[in-house]
This record gives structure tokens, C-alpha cells and sequence, in this order.
């Protein structure tokens, strides 16, 4: 083999792999998706899996309009809070 053919095929081993790479992440992605929904008067409430023993817990509160987010650690038994509360009245596009 001459050294052009040995760098290519090195080429393409690299971008062989890096394909073999990207398709088995995604297909062993988890898709995120709301577990539990539940309302309870100005309240809506979400759970979502983030790993098996995580979860986040989103909490809206529709009269002020304000969405915070929760971590839930099972195994932990702890709740914290994850950033700021957001605010969906001034967090909304303009033009709508």
C-alpha cells in the first residue's frame, strides 16, 4: 500500500467509527416526557424522569404565572431547587 491509501483508509476508519458512535447514542437516548401531571387549584404540578433514581419536579403556579423547577433526588431523599423562578408573563415572546 502506498501512503495516500494508508491515510485514507485511516480517514475512513475515523469516520467509520465516529458514525458508529452517534448512531448507538441515538438510539440508547432516553426521550424526556412529563411522568405525572396533576392540578390542584392554581397549581400544576409535572414530574420527568431525569435518570432511574432523579427525577425534576415542576411546579406552575397559574395565578402569578411562575414556573419553578425542582430536582428530586429518590435515593437521597432531597428536593432542591434548579436556577431561578421563571417567569412566563415577561419570559413570552413580544408580538403575541
Amino acid at each position: 500500500m502506498t501512503h495516500s491509501q494508508n491515510v485514507t483508509l485511516v480517514i475512513l476508519l475515523a469516520v467509520a467509527a465516529l458514525l458508529s458512535v452517534l448512531l448507538i447514542g441515538a438510539y440508547t437516548t432516553q426521550d424526556a416526557r412529563a411522568e405525572n401531571v396533576m392540578k390542584s387549584g392554581r397549581y400544576v404540578v409535572c414530574t420527568a424522569a431525569y435518570s432511574e433514581s432523579r427525577e425534576l419536579l415542576y411546579v406552575l403556579d397559574m395565578q402569578t404565572k411562575q414556573l419553578n423547577v425542582y430536582f428530586a433526588d429518590i435515593q437521597g431523599r432531597s428536593i432542591l431547587p434548579v436556577g431561578k423562578t421563571v417567569d412566563l408573563e415577561s419570559a413570552r415572546p413580544s408580538g403575541r
